[in-house]
């Protein structure tokens, strides 16, 4: 006889204006959790009487949560302070009572953390958008993106009607690519607006491209949307082979495999290298904002450009000379850069030397990616896209990194995009500048 499967009832009261909406986000964007959580919305987590806790443990009830805004950001003002002091003494009681302490529990969830509970926006919501944008007129495109065979073969993608949008638009965490750049030519094919969604990395993008006056921003109706990071398939496919299908729980991603079944990773563990050491989830700039803003971050995106610099010498011209030789100069990084816009491209010059694959241990080998990364020098936006795009897996935003930090500590903080028609440090100057022999370590200003 088999034996049913233990599935535990937990009772959640949850604050109205925050923790119910962060579990109401939760299931708007698919993101799972036990069908045994009953969930009971309350005011605020004061009004939870400790009278309707033991009446759940009276009527079978295997463990209890409240759930409350963070202290300090109640809608009443003070009322999950008052929910603190009632709970920590009614548990402690509880407890002594004999009822095990891992039974309750308090938590703070605000109304964007979702994923807390079970975040992201979910598709959804974003061709409703374009659905109606695109119906009354404000757009007559609309660049989104479409996926391939594979769940994580997603590309850009141009729509311009809705049955185009609910067939074929796809919202999940492969969904990197910065649509900045494609504005360029697509604003030039219509007199109407064109409708592009953006994450917060990609709006530095979208106003460094404005500083430089390569797009009407009157043709644009920029919609900025949350983002949780973005997938590497490529860390996926070094722990799993077969993969058939990417589901992507929020949390954990679970991966079918044709070989070894499921397999179930952590979610940070999978993200893009930009994405993990994160500069920014605030939108730089938008018409129109869905979900919840985020807030600069204080990134580590400089650690491994740190790590290089204490290398040797010759340890640094052996890792570069490794990782620039496996080029086979396919020109995706320059295609992809939202900061290569230049109609005409020194690359694509016969005479400049630099047009074809060299020599691996030649100099001339290295050239073009020196110069790429010296050309987007202050106004490289770090948004990552060259070694997302890149077939041999260079990273290549190391160099672009490095410009940035020494821009940086050269001459004050500076974030290209930021703000839109900021003077970017490359083309300003003061009379106390650093010299380059100093810069380079070496010689004295005063000498």
């Amino acid at each position: 006889m088999q034996m049913n499967e233990y599935k535990p009832l937990i009772v959640a009261f949850c604050c109205n204006w925050c923790s119910y909406a962060g579990a109401d986000l939760a299931g708007n964007n698919r993101l799972n959790y036990p069908a045994d959580v009953k969930i009971i919305r309350v005011p605020c987590s004061c009004r939870v009487n400790p009278m309707f806790i033991l009446r759940a443990f009276q009527r079978g009830a295997d463990g209890v949560i409240i759930c409350g805004c963070h202290p300090g950001d109640c809608h009443y003002t003070s009322g999950n302070y008052y929910t603190r002091r009632r709970m920590a003494l009614l548990f402690s009681m509880l407890d002594y009572l004999g009822i095990e302490r891992e039974r309750t529990r308090v938590e703070w969830v605000s109304a964007a953390e979702g994923a807390k509970f079970a975040a992201k926006i979910k598709r959804e919501t974003l061709t409703e958008k374009a659905s109606e944008l695109l119906k009354n007129g404000t757009v007559d495109r609309v660049l989104g993106w479409k996926s391939g065979e594979l769940d994580y073969d997603v590309t850009p993608a141009v729509f311009s009607d809705c049955g185009e949008l609910e067939e074929q638009f796809v919202w999940n965490g492969f969904c990197g690519a910065n649509f900045s750049k494609y504005l360029i030519k697509e604003t030039a094919k219509t007199e109407s607006k064109v409708l592009v969604f953006l994450k917060p990395c990609d709006t530095y993008s979208f106003n460094q491209l404005l500083t430089e006056h390569r797009f009407d921003r009157e043709k644009v109706y920029a919609v900025g949307i949350p983002c949780g990071g973005m997938l590497d398939i490529n860390k996926i496919k070094e722990s799993a082979e077969g993969i058939s299908t990417v589901s992507d729980n929020g949390e954990t991603v679970e991966v079918e495999t044709l070989y070894d079944g499921t397999l179930s990773f952590e979610r940070n563990a999978l993200l893009l290298e930009r994405c993990a050491c994160c500069k920014s989830k605030k939108h730089a700039a938008y018409d129109e904002l869905l979900g919840e803003e985020g807030e600069v971050l204080d990134s580590n995106r400089f650690d491994e450009v740190e790590k290089l610099e204490k290398m040797t010498p010759d340890e640094r011209f052996s890792f570069w000379q490794g990782e620039l030789s496996r080029c086979i100069r396919c020109n995706a990084c320059r295609d992809v850069c939202p900061a290569c816009t230049c109609e005409k491209c020194v690359f694509d010059n016969p005479e400049s030397g630099v047009q074809n694959k060299a020599a691996v241990n030649s100099f001339e080998e290295k050239m073009f990616h020196i110069i790429r990364a010296f050309h987007v020098a202050g106004r490289c936006t770090d948004c990552g896209e060259c070694s997302r795009v890149c077939p041999q897996h260079i990273p290549l935003h190391l160099l672009n990194r490095k410009f940035i930090k020494d821009i940086d500590e050269f001459y004050g903080e500076y974030q290209a995009g930021a703000e839109a028609g900021s003077r970017a440090p490359i083309v300003n100057y003061t009379t106390g500048d650093i010299e380059p022999s100093e810069a380079a370590g070496r010689g004295d200003r005063n000498a």
